[in-house]
C-alpha cells in the first residue's frame, strides 16, 4: 500500500484548523464516530489512571475519557489553539474538572518517561510525514508506563485491523 507523502508545516496546520473548527465536530461525527466507539472500548479505561490524548482536537474523545476516568489524571494536547478552545468549551460542560488541555508538539511531548497508563491518538498519524513515524512511535513509547497501553486510530484503505507493532504496548491500532 502506498503512503501519501505529507509535509510538516506547523503554522499551516494551525491556520487550516482555524478555518475548519466551526464545522469540525459535524465532519468528525460523519467520518469518525464509529471508530471513536472502538477507541474507547479498546482503551479499557480504568478509573484512576493517568491518560494522555494526543491531538485531542475539539475534545470529542477526550470528553469520553474524562467521563470514564473522573478520579484519574487526564491530559489532552493539540497543536491547534482553536481546536483546544472548542475542546475547553465542551469540557466545561462536564461535572468533572479533572483534566488539563494544552498546546503540544507530538514530536516533543514534554512529559517525563513512563508517565501515562494510557496514550490515545486519533486520526493524526496519517496526517504526519512518513519520515516522522519512527519518532512518533518513540515518543508514544517513551511516555507510556511499562505496563501501559497505546491506542491509535488512523484513516486508511481497507478493513478493521488489530496490529501489534512489537512494542508490546501498542495494543490496538484501528484502521477503517
Amino acid at each position: 500500500m502506498e503512503v501519501l507523502e505529507r509535509k510538516l508545516e506547523t503554522n499551516k496546520t494551525k491556520t487550516d484548523y482555524s478555518k475548519v473548527v466551526w464545522f469540525y465536530d459535524f465532519w468528525s461525527w460523519l467520518t469518525e464516530s464509529k471508530a471513536t466507539g472502538y477507541v474507547i472500548k479498546f482503551s479499557e479505561i480504568k478509573d484512576g489512571e493517568t491518560i494522555l490524548e494526543i491531538a485531542c482536537g475539539t475534545g470529542v474523545v477526550f470528553g469520553k475519557i474524562v467521563k470514564q476516568n473522573p478520579n484519574g489524571k487526564n491530559i489532552g494536547i493539540d497543536l491547534s489553539p482553536d481546536m483546544l478552545n472548542k475542546a475547553k468549551k465542551r469540557l466545561n460542560k462536564l461535572k468533572s474538572g479533572n483534566y488539563e488541555l494544552r498546546e503540544g508538539d507530538v514530536l516533543k511531548l514534554g512529559f517525563n518517561d513512563n508517565s501515562f497508563d494510557l496514550v490515545v491518538n486519533n486520526f493524526m498519524v496519517d496526517l504526519m510525514p512518513s519520515g516522522t513515524f519512527d519518532k512518533l512511535a518513540e515518543e508514544f513509547y517513551r511516555v507510556t508506563k511499562p505496563d501501559g497501553r497505546v491506542v491509535i486510530s488512523t484513516f486508511s484503505f481497507g478493513k478493521k485491523k488489530s496490529i501489534d507493532f512489537g512494542f508490546g504496548l501498542l495494543k490496538n491500532s484501528l484502521t477503517f
